[in-house]
């Protein structure tokens, strides 16, 4: 097929058109998009994802309800290209469908099929009208590469801009040190104190996060004498992740320290939980603009196995039923909804037990959570596998 054109239908599921091209068992020479006027949009972007991987020409198709008028359209493309084609029946509607084997099956054109649960492509060459040809089937899931351009392409494809992508460097011998200090396994008693405490953190270092905010915050008396909140600041002092300020003030080194500290250090925890289990598979975090809307941060995201998963992490506190959460359940479904397609996955990650509402919100929407996991990092470990197994 690699020196073949794919012919193909613009199609809300890109997947089924950008497996093929991506496979290195295929990688058609070029791509021609046959699109209708509801396409117009997904057929832009689709070829906007490719650009300078693989050519893409499209070509308008007045309609998706009339055979005849579709036939037609496909065998002026086919005697555009001399012949040298093969084309994808996957995607558009069953009368395109239709359309597309009656062409192949009057002029001998191999054609394919590519079921998105299994990712199997059954290929049907010699095709004779009448005939029963067997396909050949080749499964594509783990045929392609897992970096950083392919998820870009799978991305656009969705309507999706991410070229703020950065991959998940390895935490410093310190920022290890304090995950170990905060993960490590304590009775359900003291693992509470530590959470008050990682809250109680959080509000002042979210107070120092921006360039122009001090870096050092006056401590609310009730909180003068928390045990969890001092014990973590004698383990951030130690670290010099705190400097010496006395028992009413709480100074971070820098900003970036302050950052970290406010909820970064679990997102960078949790990347380095999943760097751990899969050592060669690239982690990545950054903003994505999805068309339509306002620009979305995303904690983890990768491509695994021709799927993409994206990772949402919090270490905030969500037990409790709150207003304050909407957002956090709007941005769920919006991901899902916008990431779609049967080969993407998302998973909400919590450090702390998520309330009711928000798992309620993630099974509607078939999104995974993780959660409970302070001091359990072999919860996370069998929940991650678990979920990537999706």
């Amino acid at each position: 097929m690699k020196d073949r054109v794919m012919i193909c239908f613009a199609t809300g599921q890109s997947d089924c058109n950008l497996l093929p091209i991506l496979s290195s068992k295929f990688q058609p020479q070029k791509v021609c998009l046959l699109c209708t006027p509801e396409m117009k949009e997904e057929a832009a972007f689709f070829k906007k994802a490719l650009n300078g991987r693989t050519e893409v020409d499209i070509v308008e198709l007045g309609t998706s309800d009339e055979i005849g008028r579709i036939q037609d359209a496909l065998m002026e493309v086919v005697d555009r290209y001399e012949n040298k084609v093969v084309m994808n029946i996957t995607g558009g509607k069953k009368t395109m469908t239709i359309a597309a084997f009656n062409v192949c099956s009057a002029f001998a054109i191999p054609f394919f099929y590519l079921d998105l649960k299994t990712f199997n492509v059954f290929y049907f060459e010699n095709n004779q009208s009448g005939a029963v040809v067997e396909p050949r089937v080749e499964n594509i899931q783990y045929d392609i590469k897992n970096n950083k351009g392919n998820l870009k392409i799978f991305l656009k494809a969705r309507k999706i801009v991410a070229e703020d992508l950065h991959e998940w460097q390895p935490p410093t011998d310190d920022e290890k040190e304090y995950f170990d200090f905060i993960m490590k396994f304590r009775d359900p008693s003291e693992l509470q104190v530590i959470l008050e405490g990682l809250r109680i953190l959080n509000k002042y270092a979210s107070k120092s996060v921006k360039p122009n905010n001090r870096i050092e915050v006056p401590i609310e008396r009730k909180d003068w004498s928390h045990l969890g909140f001092n014990e973590i600041c004698e383990e951030l002092e130690k670290l010099e992740f705190l400097l010496p300020s006395g028992s009413a003030l709480i100074k971070f080194k820098n900003h970036e320290t302050a950052e970290f500290l406010a909820g970064k250090w679990f997102e960078k925890y949790c990347a380095m939980v999943f760097k751990n289990l899969f050592p060669q598979l690239p982690i990545f975090h950054g903003e994505m603009f999805i068309t339509g809307q306002t620009k979305n941060e995303f904690d983890l995201v990768f491509l695994k196995d021709s799927k993409i998963f994206i990772g949402e992490v919090k270490a905030s506190h969500l037990s409790e039923e709150s207003p304050k959460h909407s957002p956090i359940i709007y941005k769920l479904d919006s991901l899902k909804n916008s990431v779609g397609g049967k080969s993407s996955q998302a998973c909400l990650i919590s450090l702390d037990e998520v309330n009711n509402e928000i798992k309620g919100r993630c099974k509607t929407n078939k999104i995974f959570y993780i959660d409970k996991i302070l001091g359990r990092v072999d919860i996370l470990e069998k929940q991650i596998k678990e979920w990537l197994k999706k």
